[in-house]
């Protein structure tokens, strides 16, 4: 340790011009001894071992109440309600709740770049985060970040106090503490909170941004360790996102890296850059600062299978050289950082893309950014309207603007997907999200129908296009924004829509085509309002109400709660002339209670990426279960509101006795184990009388086949099949209660996933791939030829049940609404409505062990046949079990 403060001081001391500090300071002097070391309050030397909260907190709090220069408290509350603590540090002006907001309205107002704003003055204070522990089995860059505390709060050296004079400095330490107390990558809910950023659907990544928001950084350090004992840094592996900005860019690459390597080189420690982390994917912690802050952003690994004492010293020697950098260059970083915006306001109004670059040196850009110019972005609320206002306040509630449509209007637009522009006449009420602002990075890098990878290398998905990640209509504008055209566009504001105004009514019809407004229709269950949806399309005082409008009797209860709810959920409510409409088939939804299987494997980190964080089994690292459960029961259970429980195998026979109506299969963490028999012969019986089976992805999948549910059959993917997560064009038939309301063109997201083909039952195909010549695909992929028109969503009946089999992961990281609506829909589904009946001849298959035939077969007698894999070596096995039962003469065995 003291050789790492030996050299992050002589760093220091070598940068040259520090000025006098308005914090009382002396040349070296010592630190204050009001502030207690760690070892003072926790009772062991810092890095000895791994710190838990309790003790990372606890030093918080006592150097807080030591020290002016500190003021810390809890920003929010993790899934399971820990706490996320905050640590703010700078000269005693900067720490207060006035001197915080002084500086934090400084910052914003740059980045706003409105005309007139002042231009940066010598000083201005500057906002550097220092954050770590997003991943809970990575723990060391936290511990480290509580000697940045003690020094920075102790300091009397004139050397350090100028980081206390010239910056606000934001200690984050435990992005994760949920993870960090259970030993894994993810949080309470099996979500990678390094995934999360765009997306927000967790409260920890919302604390986040919010504070950001609050207090926009120059810089941002995000601590991390990886396999392996060296270190890495910037300057990244490409790819490189093309509207990441020039400027934080080059800090990152030529003011940062420089001297993040000169402080490893004099601490003789091993480190290695443009290796492994990239800087595309929008859901990162170094991405999204840079491109949503306009920060330096930039991830610091740390090899997990080095000692833990030198892994504290090594983050902290990082980090501890980010603030000297950021301090000694506050003024020019401070300047170019705000500069930026304005550039993009400029280039905005150009319709201006960035181009892509590389910045390893043996690489060159293979493919360009295609030459468009993009004046805004539309977004179209004829179908999804409540999803699309969700999106509009995802952008809305960090600052981007958002307009709205009060009349038509006509002009040049290239829809999502297409190959060219058209004229077409936008109706009012259409999303118009103008490129001529100071986030128009941000707006390009979320809504654009295609990231366009420079280089062939992923480290996590090549797409995540929002508008197609939720199944949205829209385009970009191949036309600017005249003066006519912006009189007739109103700014959206940040929050609730308004609450309609509803007369009182025999009914009320409730939009039910987004996965908000069925938010709304569980809600409404919730409070005891019986809900119908219609099964049929049908029409009520002029006006057409989709297939799946859910159906409401009128009331004064049920008018006050759809008032409040229908602002809340921005979900349309209309009054009806009556409460049995004209042909709309009114089927009332049952309420439901889930059964989520859980994962009988395990592992660390996200199943659909490699996990280069720690290896399974390595420091850290402990099993977690399968993010896909965890997914799945996030969306229910605090999406939703929907009464989840979680069920082992064991547990498969008691679902009709606990009321249970559906059993959702999630994907699994190792591959597809399927059931035993005897679990198998449970899903079978559960569906069978009536309840809904709904399988996601390659287990989801695979026990649906084991268990003869569905009649799909498993295509081998073809040679150079390569779909590193992207989005693509897909057709929905709307005559299944899995996709009422949803019918026409969507997307699904693919990473991957389990290719299939109709089998001797064609099924329903609620959603299939688009044909070939209009299979189009957001992000990079190769051999997805084979998936043209192939079924991606399946809805079969069997005996008075349904089993619905996603070949995707439905629920994929909370962020793909396209499909969560198609998933909530089945849940809602009533039993073997609208699904295609499977042949009486279907054959379940068992993969089982010889010795449980008796139990399956058996049970299975008189019912269908039973089609049981073994490997040669036990096919006389099988005989000889089969020959114990009393089948009858018909019974027989046939390889």
């Amino acid at each position: 340790m003291r050789r790492w403060l030996l050299l992050a001081l002589l760093l220091a001391l070598a940068l040259p011009g520090v000025a006098a500090a308005a914090v009382p300071c002396t040349p070296g002097g010592a630190p204050l001894p009001a502030v207690p070391t760690w070892e003072a309050v926790n009772g062991f030397p810092l890095g000895e071992r791994q710190a838990t909260n309790a003790e990372i907190e606890r030093y918080v709090a006592a150097v807080d109440a030591a020290s002016d220069r500190v003021d810390a408290g809890i920003a929010g509350r993790s899934v399971d309600g820990r706490a996320l603590p905050v640590v703010h540090v700078g000269a005693p002006e900067h720490v207060t709740p006035a001197g915080r907001r002084r500086i934090g309205a400084r910052a914003r107002a740059l980045r706003d770049a409105r005309p007139g704003t002042p231009r940066v003055r010598p000083d201005d204070t500057a906002i550097v985060w220092i954050a770590a522990g997003v991943h809970g089995n990575e723990p060391s860059a936290t511990d480290a970040h509580m000697r940045i505390l003690y020094d920075l709060a102790s300091t009397t050296d004139c050397a350090r106090t100028v980081r206390l004079d010239r910056l606000l400095t934001v200690l984050f330490p435990l992005q994760n503490p949920d993870g960090r107390v259970l030993g894994q990558r993810t949080n309470g809910y099996r979500f990678d909170l390094n995934r999360d950023w765009f997306a927000r659907t967790q409260p920890e990544t919302r604390v986040k941004i919010d504070l950001l928001e609050r207090y926009p950084p120059i810089a941002f350090v995000d601590g991390h360790e990886q396999a392996g004992d060296g270190a890495f840094f910037p300057p990244n592996a490409d790819p490189i996102h093309h509207e990441i900005p020039d400027g934080p860019l080059r800090q990152i690459n030529a003011v940062y890296g420089p001297a993040l390597r000169a402080a490893m080189d004099a601490a003789g420690r091993d480190y290695t850059n443009y290796t492994t982390y990239d800087l595309f994917f929008m859901g990162f912690g170094d991405t999204v600062p840079t491109t949503l802050y306009g920060a330096a952003g930039m991830t610091f690994e740390k090899g997990g299978q080095d000692v833990y004492p030198a892994k504290v010293q090594e983050h902290g020697l990082l980090a501890d050289t980010v603030l000297a950098v950021a301090a000694q260059g506050r003024t020019a970083l401070l300047r170019e950082w705000a500069a930026q915006w304005t550039a993009a306001r400029r280039q905005g109004a150009r319709g201006v893309l960035e181009p892509n670059v590389v910045v390893q040196p043996t690489n060159t850009v293979r493919f360009p950014v295609p030459r468009e110019r993009v004046y805004a972005h539309v977004l179209r609320a004829g179908r999804h309207a409540a999803d699309v206002a969700v999106l509009a306040q995802r952008l809305r509630t960090v600052g981007v603007e958002v307009l709205r449509l009060r009349g038509p209007l006509r002009t040049r637009m290239r829809a999502l997907g297409a190959p060219r522009a058209t004229t077409v006449t936008l109706p009012a009420g259409t999303y118009v999200v103008p490129m001529d602002q100071s986030r128009k990075h941000w707006v390009q890098a979320l809504l654009a129908d295609d990231a366009h990878v420079p280089f062939p290398y992923f480290y996590d998905v090549s797409g995540w296009s929002n508008p197609l990640l939720m199944g949205l209509d829209g385009g970009v504008l191949h036309a600017p924004l005249r003066a006519a055209d912006r009189r007739l566009l109103r700014p959206v504001g940040v929050g609730a829509s308004p609450a309609p105004s509803l007369p009182a009514a025999p009914a009320y019809a409730v939009d039910a085509d987004a996965l908000e407004s069925l938010r709304l229709v569980l809600a409404l269950q919730r409070a005891g309002v019986t809900v119908r949806r219609a099964s049929a399309p049908f029409r009520d005082r002029g006006r057409r109400h989709r297939r799946g409008t859910a159906i409401v009797a009128g009331g004064s209860t049920t008018r006050a709660l759809l008032r409040r709810g229908a602002g809340r959920h921005h979900t349309a409510v209309t009054a009806l002339s009556t409460a049995s409409p004209a042909g709309a088939a009114p089927v009332t939804v049952p309420t439901p209670k889930v059964a989520v299987l859980r994962d009988p494997t395990g592992t660390v980190g996200d199943t659909t990426v490699p996990d280069v964080g720690l290896p399974l089994g390595g420091p850290g690292a402990a099993a977690a279960l399968a993010p896909s459960e965890g997914w799945v029961r996030w969306l229910l259970e605090r999406e939703l509101g929907v009464d989840v429980v979680r069920v082992a195998e064991t547990e498969l026979g008691t679902l009709a006795s606990r009321g249970i109506t559906t059993l959702v299969v999630p994907d699994a963490a190792l591959g597809a184990p399927t059931l035993t028999a005897l679990g198998l012969r449970a899903v079978q019986d559960f569906v069978r009388a009536g309840g809904t089976y709904v399988g996601l992805r390659a287990q989801g999948l695979g026990v649906a086949q084991a268990a003869g549910l569905t009649s799909a059959r498993t295509v081998a993917a073809p040679r150079g099949f390569q779909v590193p997560g992207v989005s693509i064009a897909v057709r929905v038939d709307d005559r299944s209660p899995v996709t009422w309301g949803l019918g026409g063109r969507s997307w699904v997201f693919n990473t991957g996933d389990p290719i299939v083909e109709r089998g001797s039952s064609r099924g329903r195909e609620a959603v299939a791939y688009a044909p070939a010549g209009a299979l189009v695909i957001s992000g990079y992929a190769e051999g997805t030829e084979v998936l043209a028109g192939t079924p991606v969503v399946l809805d079969e009946r069997f005996g008075a049940g349904r089993a619905v089999i996603f070949t995707v992961d439905a629920a994929f990281r909370g962020s793909v609404e396209g499909t969560e609506r198609m998933l909530a829909n089945a849940v809602l589904a009533p039993p073997g409505l609208g699904a295609r009946a499977r042949p009486r001849t279907a054959t379940p298959r068992v993969p089982v062990r010889p010795e449980l035939v008796a139990r399956t077969v058996g049970a299975a007698a008189g019912a269908t046949d039973a089609v049981v894999r073994v490997g040669p070596a036990d096919e006389a096995r099988l005989r000889a079990a089969v020959r114990t039962l009393d089948l009858g003469p018909a019974a027989r065995v046939t390889a």
